[in-house]
């Protein structure tokens, strides 16, 4: 029984560790991204017809 709850303990400690690293990679790989494509299809919008880039 005691083997048991320290092995589910750690699961807890890698499904966490799991959790923080999704976290991390959103905030600083595809949240900046989906920025960046805001940014430009907003400049898209805007543009005129017969502007040049």
């Amino acid at each position: 029984m005691y083997v048991l709850t320290s092995s589910s303990s750690g699961m807890g400690g890698i499904i966490i560790w799991v959790v923080i690293l999704v976290v991390f990679m959103f905030f600083f790989m595809i949240r900046p991204q989906r920025k960046e494509q805001a940014r430009k299809n907003d400049m898209m919008y805007k543009m005129a017809v017969g502007e040049t880039v």
